[in-house]
């Protein structure tokens, strides 16, 4: 039986971060899906397996859990009145340790206090055994309030803070300036895989970071790349962290491989020397989606980041392919890339 569902999702980028997370419940056979507010999400999910392995894998997610109550904020206090024994089943058993947190979104008002006091001490009274634990609690209770509505959940999966900090572009032991960021990577690989078993390609590889998380996720993965020395840096930032993907020195516009692959993923580099000027990345884009259908099979997806300068979409549309979705990040006064999801 499906239980209703929960997700916070980060901050950083919303509309980026909910497309993710429709991905990876796809993936998962789950693909109800629902946005309450521009960072909360609801679902149903047979087990607390579900909720784990979508927070795991997710990048812009910060934890997930099930639902105990929902409602408009003005409501809070009544509702948590008419909390029962049943609304618990399941979510906290009997002698366990708890506590309650509020988490309050882009500064909604709620007497944050006032809730967990009310919110615990209806636990205390309806299970039996429980205690309450500020410091290590075996379960957490949160209630999340954004705008004018709340959410009152189990917190059964979380990030933990830092998780992406260690595969930062600087912390590799080889580095470029302009180095996608592993958390963007993430969310890319999520956008363009349809099952656990699909083979990905990234045939502008760089120094790895897209073959970095597609390897940390399960996904047989290659790497194409240019410049002799560029491969051997990308080669070093992977054996870095112990992983599996192949790194070949190849042109994209070449490629050695033929129809094996069932997503590409890519960061084509624009910009990131006077050796690449506009007119050679459109080429290159041009010649790229020209080769694409050689290299993935038939229902292969294609995700791709670019800066919103560029007519990507249009060159990918004279090729035959069309925009699945699209999102556009913030990354500074000069760039805001595109990511987009194309297929044939």
């Amino acid at each position: 039986m499906k239980k209703p569902s929960f997700f916070l999702l980060s901050g950083e980028a919303p509309e980026l971060a909910y497309g993710e997370i429709k991905s990876i419940h796809r993936l998962l056979g789950e693909p109800s899906v629902k946005l309450l507010e521009k960072r909360i999400v609801l679902s149903e999910l047979r087990s607390r397996t579900a909720a784990v392995e979508i927070v795991g894998r997710a990048a812009y997610t910060k934890l997930g859990g099930f639902i105990i109550k929902q409602g408009l904020l003005t409501d809070i206090y009544d509702d948590i009145t008419q909390i029962t024994r049943e609304d618990l089943n399941d979510l906290i058993s009997d002698a366990v340790t708890f506590r309650v947190k509020v988490k309050r979104i882009e500064g909604t008002l709620i007497d944050s206090m006032q809730v967990e006091r009310k919110l615990a001490e209806k636990i205390l009274k309806l299970c039996r055994r429980v205690s309450i634990d500020l410091s290590n609690p075996e379960k957490i209770v949160i209630v999340i309030a954004y705008g004018s509505l709340y959410v009152v959940g189990t917190v059964e999966a979380f990030k933990k803070q830092g998780e992406f900090e260690a595969r930062r572009p600087k912390r590799r032991p080889f580095k470029l300036p302009s180095a996608l960021m592993p958390k963007l990577a993430r969310c890319m690989v999520n956008l363009a895989v349809r099952s656990y078993g699909d083979k990905i390609l990234d045939p502008f590889a760089g120094t790895g970071s897209i073959v970095i998380e597609a390897s940390l996720l399960g996904h047989v993965n290659v790497g194409l790349e240019i410049k002799d020395w560029i491969v051997e840096g990308a080669l070093a930032n992977v054996r870095w962290l112990s992983l599996d993907s192949e790194l070949i020195q190849a042109d994209a516009s070449l490629p050695p491989l033929r129809c094996c692959f069932d997503a590409a993923v890519t960061d084509p580099p624009y910009g990131r020397s006077t050796s690449i000027p506009k007119k050679s990345f459109v080429d290159l884009i041009e010649i790229f989606f020209s080769n694409l259908d050689t290299l993935l099979k038939e229902d292969g997806l294609t995700c791709i980041a670019y800066p919103r300068a560029y007519p990507v979409d249009e060159i990918a549309s004279s090729n035959g392919y069309r925009i699945v979705e699209s999102y556009e990040v913030y990354v500074h006064r000069s760039l805001t890339r595109v990511i987009s999801v194309f297929e044939s």
